[in-house]
């Protein structure tokens, strides 16, 4: 079988390839896990097509999160959408019984529901992230609007996806007995016992954030496997690390100490030994190290310049 060592002071991973070559893969196409695969992601697709969405938008252009993209287009950290001039109106908007006639119903158009309100202006407290990874380039790309069906539905995949790369990875480095049927009903599994048919079901404003941050947090694990199978960690499997997972966790806050998982790169990184390693680590670990620090000032960023508050 083929093992990883560890040895302290020198890379922290090396492969040690002692497989016999009646063991070797067959680098032919795998067909089982490939139709596994696709009948996930149709599965997907059918219950995301076929769910209720947008309930509270007459169309996808006026979606929370397009909404946001909107403002921004206009220069504006608010909402590209009025407050309800009876709210502005009222000697304490924040007055539950007083703004109820004006928040509208959480599914019926038109609503303010699920909104921040300050100052005269709305505001969605559902993190900016997935509108920059997705809302936004789509809108500058094609003209349209993607919906928060869509939104969840691609999200939904990029985690399917990266789920399956890190199994088939693992499979095929330490697991090499194991035939295309099983490696087919592993990625079966991850698929039907996910959480993605669950979110699915109701692919609007709430899930969107969520499964941007379930899909950024799968990118994270597969750069994570990329830094340990390479002899010595560099760049860009540190950058794709480092910017993925600060991505995730602000999508998904409540996600952030998933983030310890980057101090297996960052011990990679230190353990590197050998000529031209000074360079590489610092190269590395910058990589590493800046995202989360720009990710996170941008967020605070943010919020500031809509509240006045980090």
């Amino acid at each position: 079988m083929e093992r990883i060592a560890i040895h302290a002071g020198s890379e922290i991973m090396h492969p040690m390839t002692e497989m016999p070559a009646l063991l070797n893969i067959d680098s032919r196409m795998r067909w089982a896990p490939i139709v596994a695969m696709a009948a996930i992601e149709a599965l997907f697709s059918c219950i995301a097509c076929t769910a209720d969405s947008e309930l509270g938008a007459r169309n996808s252009r006026d979606a929370y999160y397009n909404l946001m993209v909107q403002g921004w287009l206009d220069g504006k950290t608010s909402l590209s959408l009025e407050a309800p001039a009876g709210l502005k109106a009222l000697p304490n908007p924040y007055d539950p019984n007083a703004n109820a006639p004006y928040r509208g119903s959480v599914f019926y158009s038109p609503r303010v529901h699920d909104l921040s309100y300050f100052e005269g202006r709305l505001y969605a407290y559902f993190s900016p992230v997935p509108a920059v990874v997705a809302f936004l380039p789509y809108h500058l790309l094609t003209g349209r609007w993607l919906s928060h069906q869509q939104g969840c539905l691609l999200f939904g995949l990029v985690g399917f996806l990266g789920a399956v790369g890190l199994v088939w990875a693992v499979r095929n480095r330490f697991f090499r007995r194991a035939g295309d049927g099983s490696l087919a009903t592993v990625v079966g599994a991850l698929g039907i016992l996910s959480l993605g048919p669950i979110l699915l079901q109701r692919p609007d404003v709430w899930e969107v954030p969520v499964v941007c941050a379930q899909a950024c947090w799968m990118l994270t694990l597969l750069s994570v496997w990329w830094a340990l199978s390479s002899p010595k960690p560099d760049w860009p499997s540190s950058l794709l690390a480092g910017m993925s997972a600060s991505l995730a966790a602000g999508s998904r806050p409540s996600s952030l100490l998933c983030g310890a998982i980057l101090l297996i790169p960052a011990y990679l990184i230190l353990a590197m030994k050998g000529d031209g390693t000074k360079a590489r680590r610092i190269g590395s670990m910058a990589a590493l190290v800046l995202p989360p620090i720009a990710v996170g000032g941008a967020l605070l960023a943010f919020n500031h310049a809509r509240f006045g508050e980090w």
